[in-house]
């Protein structure tokens, strides 16, 4: 596979169903380049044992099991896709995750549980209506709750996503998966800084603070706390 030319479209347009994916990320989530995402979110999180998390659009829930791993957490995996989630139970089998579909429309999953935070890794640009999405989420948050999305920056073009490729000395299947968050034609309608940390606000959030993450400031972590009103 050459990446000398630009990527012509994303990986999700080249599918005729998202389902066919399914492999592809399941491929991701065991390299060390997608660990190493995952554990940069687990370590700006005030994790505690004996709570209970939600993970939004979760995958085969790769970020779940590295935190039941390691903490006494009750994780709650939400995908659309139940082929994700069949798969996660096969590569990512652990007592303390529970799994269920998630409507990524309008972020409705078959929830009757309240939580201590939520969590999500490069799912936050598919949120159709955000402050919908963010305000559920704030309604299945306790008390002082926490959201959590890494995220890509309004930074990440095919240009810097290349120089990412290159400087880390990616394999074909991360280059893939890099230069696909770059191609999914929402790159105009990333948002900037001061757009998210609004968006949140009006959602029911408060303080909101934004870290750079990945190469360059290419992804962003996004943290914010549920109002308590």
């Amino acid at each position: 596979m050459c990446y000398n030319r630009p990527m012509p479209i994303a990986i999700t347009a080249r599918r005729k169903n998202f389902a066919e994916l399914v492999p592809f990320f399941d491929q991701i989530s065991r390299t060390e380049f997608h660990q190493a995402l995952l554990q940069s979110v687990i370590q700006n999180m005030n994790l505690k044992d004996n709570s209970l998390g939600l993970e939004v659009g979760s995958g085969t829930g790769s970020l779940s099991y590295r935190i039941c791993q390691n903490y006494k957490i009750i994780m709650h995996c939400t995908d659309s896709l139940q082929e994700m989630l069949s798969q996660g139970q096969l590569s990512y089998p652990h007592h303390q995750i529970v799994r269920s579909r998630l409507d990524m429309d309008t972020m409705m999953p078959p929830i009757r549980e309240t939580f201590d935070f939520a969590v999500g890794t490069l799912v936050f640009h598919l949120f159709i209506d955000k402050i919908k999405s963010l305000r559920f989420l704030k309604s299945i948050l306790r008390p002082a709750g926490q959201v959590v999305f890494l995220t890509q920056s309004s930074l990440l073009n095919k240009e810097l996503a290349e120089k990412w490729c290159k400087a880390m000395k990616l394999n074909d299947l991360e280059k893939e998966f890099v230069h696909g968050m770059t191609n999914s034609g929402l790159q105009n309608g990333l948002l900037g800084n001061e757009e998210i940390i609004s968006l949140f606000e009006t959602s029911g959030f408060h303080q909101v603070r934004i870290t750079p993450s990945g190469f360059e400031g290419s992804l962003i972590l996004i943290q914010a706390t549920r109002n308590p009103s």
